[in-house]
C-alpha cells in the first residue's frame, strides 16, 4: 500500500472519528435535555453514547500520537501504548454496553411483568460492570505490553471475551426478533391495550435495529481481529484499516438511527431546523 493511500485512509478515519464524536455528543445532549421523560432503559443508551463518544475521541488521540511520533521521527512507545490501551478500553466498553442493552430488551419482551418491577439499581450495576470490564481490558493490555502478562494468552482471552459478547448479542437479537414477530401470546393480548406496553414495543423495535446494525459492523471486525490475534495468516494493512473503519461506523450509526426512530430526536431536529430558518429569515429581512 502506497503512502498516498495510507494518508487518504488516515484522513477518512479522522473524519469518521469526528463524526462519531459529534453525533454521540448530540445524542447525550438530547437525552439530557429530555431526561425527565426518559425511562430506565435510557440509562444504558446514554452510557452507550458516552462510550461511543470516547471511542471517537480515543481514535483521534491514537491518530494524533501516530502523527506526532512520525513528525519527531521517534517510535510511538509510551504515548502510543497509553493511547492504544484507552482505545481498547472504550471499544470493549461499547461492545459490553451493546450486550447489556440486548439482554435488557430481550428480558423486557420475554418477561414484561418482571421487567416492570425490576429495580433501577440493576441498570446502575450494569453500567458499572461495563466500565469495570472495559477498564480491565485496557489495564491488561498495558500489563502485557510491559511483559507482566503473556501477550499471546491475553490475545486469546480477549478473543474469547469478544466472541462471548457477540454471542450474547446474537442470542438476544434472535429472542427480540422472535418476540416482536409473535402475534398472539395470551398475556400480551391484555397488556397491549396499555399505552405503556405499546411504547415499550416500539422502543424495542428501535433497539432491535441498533442491535442489528451493531452485528453488521462488529461481526466482521471481530472475526478479522480473532484471526489476526491467533496468527492464522498475515493481513495487509488495508484490511487492518478496514477493521478500524467498521467499529467506528458502529459508533457513528446509532445517532442516525435515533434521529429517525425516537420522537425526542425528531422533535429536537425540527426545532433546530426552525431556528435556522428563522435566523436566515431575519438576516435576509435586515439586508
Amino acid at each position: 500500500m502506497t503512502n498516498v493511500t495510507a494518508i487518504a485512509i488516515l484522513w477518512v478515519i479522522t473524519v469518521e472519528s469526528v463524526i462519531v464524536f459529534l453525533g454521540n455528543l448530540f445524542t447525550i445532549f438530547v437525552f439530557w435535555k429530555h431526561r425527565n421523560k426518559l425511562k430506565r432503559t435510557a440509562f444504558l443508551l446514554i452510557n452507550l453514547a458516552v462510550t461511543d463518544l470516547l471511542v471517537g475521541f480515543g481514535q483521534l488521540i491514537v491518530i494524533k500520537t501516530f502523527a506526532f511520533s512520525q513528525q519527531l521521527e521517534i517510535a510511538s512507545t509510551r504515548y502510543g501504548i497509553i493511547a492504544a490501551a484507552l482505545q481498547a478500553t472504550f471499544s470493549f466498553a461499547s461492545l459490553f454496553c451493546l450486550a447489556a442493552i440486548s439482554l435488557e430488551r430481550a428480558f423486557a419482551l420475554t418477561w414484561p411483568l418482571r421487567h416492570r418491577v425490576t429495580s433501577t439499581k440493576i441498570y446502575i450495576y450494569s453500567i458499572v460492570f461495563v466500565w469495570i470490564s472495559g477498564t480491565s481490558v485496557g489495564a491488561s493490555l498495558l500489563l502485557a505490553v510491559y511483559e507482566i502478562l503473556d501477550i499471546e494468552l491475553l490475545n486469546i482471552g480477549l478473543c474469547i471475551v469478544a466472541i462471548s459478547a457477540l454471542l450474547i448479542i446474537c442470542l438476544s437479537y434472535l429472542a427480540i426478533r422472535r418476540r416482536l414477530n409473535c402475534r398472539v401470546p395470551s398475556i400480551d393480548t391484555a397488556l397491549k391495550r396499555q399505552s405503556g406496553l405499546r411504547q415499550s414495543t416500539k422502543f424495542s423495535r428501535t433497539l432491535f435495529i441498533v442491535v442489528a446494525a451493531s452485528l453488521v459492523f462488529w461481526l466482521p471486525s471481530i472475526i478479522i481481529s480473532v484471526l489476526y490475534f491467533l496468527r492464522s495468516f498475515s493481513f495487509p494493512k488495508l484490511l487492518g484499516y478496514s477493521v478500524t473503519l467498521l467499529y467506528l461506523a458502529n459508533s457513528a450509526v446509532n445517532p442516525i438511527i435515533y434521529s429517525f426512530r425516537i420522537p425526542i430526536f425528531k422533535e429536537t431536529l425540527k426545532r433546530i431546523k426552525i431556528r435556522k430558518r428563522s435566523k436566515q429569515y431575519r438576516v435576509s429581512h435586515r439586508t
